[in-house]
Order: structure tokens, then C-alpha cells, then sequence
């Protein structure tokens, strides 16, 4: 399963947030990462397979950008997976491992 899926427009900074959360944790958490377009992962944009692949193994997914219209939010709703999109920048920093009450129904966390 994985912990955390990090998607991105830059695939540097995807790379990097996920090197400093690997870091930070306490536990082995797993991340996954979609991030810039084409064969050299180079081109500006998302790729709607790589974050459908991505996310097929989590529980719920909150966004801090984005909404219903962003890839992550439609590919989601497709998958049944419960999401609420541009969560306070505050609840993303939660310490990792914390417990978190997703309600994607209703969309509030």
C-alpha cells in the first residue's frame, strides 16, 4: 500500500519532497510519485495513467491545490476513492502517521 502519492508538475521537486519525507519519518512510509509528462519526463503537465497507477492502492486522498476537476480528483472519483480537495496547508503538515478522518462524501476532513 502505499503511504503517500506526490503529484507534481516538477518532477525535481516531487523527487525532493519525497526524499524529505523519507527523511523525516519515523516509520517506512512508501511513496509514489507522478510527475512531469513524455518519454523523458521532461514535457510540463500530469500524467493521468501514472497517477491512476499510483493511486489504485490508497484509502482516501486530500489535496492541498486542485479541485473536482484536477486529475487526481477525477481519477479518484472513477477509482471509488474517497477524496477531498484543497485541504489548509496547516492539516497537509500533519505529522506523519497521524490518524486523519476523511469524509469524501462531504468533503471535509
Amino acid at each position: 500500500m502505499v503511504g503517500l502519492v506526490i503529484v507534481s508538475h516538477s518532477r525535481a521537486l516531487a523527487n525532493a519532497l519525497a526524499n524529505l519525507v523519507k527523511q523525516g519519518s519515523s516509520s517506512n512510509i512508501s511513496v509514489a510519485i507522478s510527475a512531469r509528462v513524455g518519454n523523458d519526463r521532461q514535457e510540463f503537465g500530469t500524467d493521468a495513467v501514472e497517477i491512476s497507477e499510483a493511486i489504485q492502492s490508497v484509502l482516501g486522498i486530500m489535496t492541498v491545490g486542485g479541485g473536482p476537476t484536477s486529475h487526481s480528483a477525477i481519477l479518484a472519483r472513477a477509482l471509488g476513492i474517497p477524496t477531498v480537495s484543497s485541504v489548509s496547508q496547516e492539516l497537509a503538515r500533519a505529522p506523519l502517521g497521524s490518524l486523519i478522518a476523511l469524509d469524501g462524501f462531504n468533503g471535509t476532513i
